[in-house]
């Protein structure tokens, strides 16, 4: 789960007190050894040592999620990598606003004839009233899409097309067994005459 650090609240709440923009610069992935993802987030969570950190680029985008919760995207491109991660964070002038431990994460460039893979990270910080701090209004909705009929459309046409192949193969296994069956009436027949 993500974690506001104590900077973070401080520079949210200044924000939306003074009407001013809250900006993230940059989303920071980094590889911590022997980090437990399950652990409980500190909110006095350091930057990662440089020598830690794997990855880092300004947010994709951003957007407004409702008055109390925005979101920043990421996505990393086959043309990124290779490295594990296992921690997530925001930073605004270097210094972190959020971060989330995560399970260790692969991403693999492309390299001749090794496809590398995409990965999207979607950062949700939530304060009351953070949506007016945003420096463009855009709802993340107009960007971020719902996967969920798509994959219930999916299931639905992977459980037709088993029950399909089942029946099928029940008549198949069913016409073999009655052909035995003839097979065995014909010898029998043959044997006696």
């Amino acid at each position: 789960m993500a974690r506001l650090t104590r900077y973070g609240e401080r520079y949210i709440a200044q924000a939306v007190g003074d009407a001013q923009s809250f900006i993230v610069d940059e989303f920071v992935f980094a590889f911590i050894p022997g980090l437990d993802f399950k652990a409980p987030e500190p909110p006095n969570e350091p930057m990662p040592p440089a020598v830690n950190i794997v990855h880092r680029s300004a947010p994709l985008k951003h957007g407004i999620i409702d008055q109390n919760k925005v979101t920043f995207s990421q996505m990393l491109l086959p043309d990124v990598g290779n490295f594990d991660f296992n921690w997530i964070g925001l930073v605004h002038n270097n210094r972190l606003i959020a971060f989330a431990y995560v399970p260790v994460t692969k991403k693999v460039k492309t390299d001749n004839s090794h496809e590398g893979n995409t990965i999207s990270r979607n950062f949700v910080v939530e304060h009351k009233g953070i949506a007016d701090t945003m420096p463009t209004p855009v709802s993340a909705e107009s960007w971020m899409y719902d996967y969920s009929n798509d994959v219930a459309q999916l299931q639905i046409s992977t459980a037709v097309n088993a029950a399909t192949m089942i029946k099928g193969n029940a008549a198949i296994v069913k016409n073999a067994h009655w052909n035995t069956k003839l097979s065995e009436r014909l010898r029998d027949l043959e044997e006696r005459t």
